[in-house]
Protein backbone atom coordinates (compact mmCIF):
# COMPACT_ATOMS: atom_id res chain seq x y z
CA UNK A 1 0.00 0.00 0.00
CA UNK A 2 1.67 3.16 -0.97
CA UNK A 3 0.70 6.50 -0.25
CA UNK A 4 1.37 10.24 -1.73
CA UNK A 5 2.36 13.27 -0.13
CA UNK A 6 -0.54 14.54 0.30
CA UNK A 7 -2.44 11.40 1.79
CA UNK A 8 0.74 11.24 4.41
CA UNK A 9 0.47 14.50 5.55
CA UNK A 10 -3.32 14.38 5.89
CA UNK A 11 -2.95 11.00 8.18
CA UNK A 12 -0.13 12.93 9.98
CA UNK A 13 -1.98 16.09 10.90
CA UNK A 14 -5.15 13.81 11.86
CA UNK A 15 -3.09 11.85 14.11
CA UNK A 16 -1.22 14.84 15.40
CA UNK A 17 -4.26 16.77 16.21
CA UNK A 18 -5.94 13.26 18.09
CA UNK A 19 -2.69 13.59 20.05
CA UNK A 20 -3.44 17.12 20.84
CA UNK A 21 -6.67 16.68 22.15
CA UNK A 22 -5.88 13.79 24.53
CA UNK A 23 -2.92 15.88 25.63
CA UNK A 24 -5.49 19.01 26.12
CA UNK A 25 -7.93 16.96 28.02
CA UNK A 26 -5.52 15.55 30.71
CA UNK A 27 -4.04 18.98 30.99
CA UNK A 28 -7.46 20.41 31.71
CA UNK A 29 -8.04 17.41 33.81
CA UNK A 30 -4.72 17.58 35.85
CA UNK A 31 -5.50 21.49 36.33
CA UNK A 32 -9.03 20.66 37.71
CA UNK A 33 -7.79 18.23 40.32
CA UNK A 34 -4.86 20.21 41.32
CA UNK A 35 -7.61 23.41 42.38
CA UNK A 36 -9.77 20.63 43.65
CA UNK A 37 -6.67 19.87 46.03
CA UNK A 38 -6.27 23.19 46.93
CA UNK A 39 -10.01 23.83 47.95
CA UNK A 40 -9.60 20.74 49.78
CA UNK A 41 -6.35 21.79 51.54
CA UNK A 42 -7.98 24.95 52.22
CA UNK A 43 -10.37 23.85 54.50
CA UNK A 44 -8.52 20.91 56.24
CA UNK A 45 -6.27 23.67 57.33
CA UNK A 46 -9.04 26.05 58.51
CA UNK A 47 -10.21 22.95 60.45
CA UNK A 48 -6.78 21.85 62.22
CA UNK A 49 -6.79 26.00 63.36
CA UNK A 50 -4.17 27.15 60.71
CA UNK A 51 -4.93 29.87 58.07
CA UNK A 52 -2.99 30.72 54.87
CA UNK A 53 -1.51 34.39 54.91
CA UNK A 54 -2.68 35.40 51.36
CA UNK A 55 -0.83 38.67 51.63
CA UNK A 56 2.61 37.17 52.40
CA UNK A 57 4.31 37.63 49.10
CA UNK A 58 2.97 41.26 48.46
CA UNK A 59 4.23 42.58 52.34
CA UNK A 60 7.97 40.59 51.84
CA UNK A 61 8.21 42.19 47.84
CA UNK A 62 10.05 44.91 49.71
CA UNK A 63 12.34 42.85 52.01
CA UNK A 64 12.93 40.61 49.18
CA UNK A 65 14.18 44.02 47.10
CA UNK A 66 16.37 45.23 49.50
CA UNK A 67 18.21 42.01 50.27
CA UNK A 68 18.37 41.72 46.96
CA UNK A 69 19.96 45.59 46.13
CA UNK A 70 22.29 44.90 49.34
CA UNK A 71 23.44 41.56 47.51
CA UNK A 72 24.10 43.70 44.45
CA UNK A 73 26.47 46.16 46.24
CA UNK A 74 27.99 43.57 48.09
CA UNK A 75 29.28 41.76 44.66
CA UNK A 76 29.83 44.81 43.17
CA UNK A 77 32.75 45.69 45.94
CA UNK A 78 33.82 42.05 47.01
CA UNK A 79 33.81 40.25 44.04
CA UNK A 80 31.73 37.47 42.64
CA UNK A 81 33.99 34.72 44.21
CA UNK A 82 33.79 36.07 48.02
CA UNK A 83 30.04 37.28 47.76
CA UNK A 84 27.88 35.99 50.36
CA UNK A 85 24.29 36.46 49.88
CA UNK A 86 20.75 34.96 51.32
CA UNK A 87 17.89 34.71 48.84
CA UNK A 88 15.96 32.82 50.77
CA UNK A 89 12.71 35.43 50.84
CA UNK A 90 10.12 33.15 51.51
CA UNK A 91 9.64 31.70 54.45
CA UNK A 92 7.46 29.01 54.86
CA UNK A 93 6.24 29.56 58.65
CA UNK A 94 5.12 32.60 57.88
CA UNK A 95 2.66 31.32 54.81
CA UNK A 96 0.60 29.31 56.93
CA UNK A 97 -0.11 30.23 60.69
CA UNK A 98 -1.91 29.53 63.67
CA UNK A 99 -5.67 31.37 64.03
Amino acid sequence: MSYNKSSRKKLFLSLNFGLNKVFMFSLIKLIIWLAGLLVVTYFILGYFGYEPNLNYFQESKANCEERLKECGNKTIHQGVDNVDCNFNCVDPKLIIKKK
